[in-house]
């Protein structure tokens, strides 16, 4: 949005990243807690992208996190600090000190217990944007407009996934430009 409001374009130009799999070496009795069960998929992983600004992002993702799902989104300039606490989100606390009529009461994802102190979901499907997605796929339709997150923004976003995968693999830089051409 910022390199729009400027007329400029700013592009995804490397990706360094790294992934593991870490629940499989545990032993059973230490994933007791853990919820996320991969079976030959990644469970860890981190990306740092560099833009073609110099400016740079890193992406942590983890699935052994004990708590429910965390989900958040850090910004740091040189002029400001942005937090946004998706899940859990600060919107709502809740304390029982036992889970009689709760059982049939959906809270969080990946929640291990409702007992003690939560912050579940508030509006989970338009905190996530669901509900976003579902109108601007609607509003396409009736009003013959492109998108807000078209086709072109799909790619870019698949293009520095597997930029990360193959730097992952290969333990390397990947330059996306250089990725395109060796395709």
């Amino acid at each position: 949005m910022e390199a729009a409001a400027k007329g400029i374009s700013i592009t995804v130009d490397s990706v360094v990243a790294d992934t593991g799999m870490v629940s499989p070496r545990l032993a059973v009795e230490k994933k007791s807690y853990l919820r996320a069960r991969p079976q030959d998929v990644e469970d860890f992983g981190t990306a740092t992208l560099t833009f073609s600004d110099g400016t740079k992002a890193t992406v942590f993702a983890n699935d052994n996190v004990l708590g429910g799902v965390r989900n958040y989104v850090e910004v740091y300039t040189n002029d400001s600090t942005l937090m946004c606490r998706i899940t859990p989100s600060d919107s709502l606390e809740t304390y029982f000190p036992d889970q009689i009529g709760l059982e049939d009461v959906y809270m969080s994802e990946k929640l291990e217990e409702k007992t003690g102190w939560n912050r579940p979901f508030v509006s989970e499907s338009i905190t996530r944007g669901y509900v976003s997605q579902l109108q601007d796929f609607l509003e396409c339709a009736l009003e013959n407009r492109p998108p807000l997150s078209d086709f072109r923004l799909a790619r870019q976003v698949g293009e520095v996934l597997y930029a990360a995968y193959v730097s992952a693999e290969e333990g390397r830089r990947v330059s996306l430009s250089q990725l395109k051409s060796e395709c």
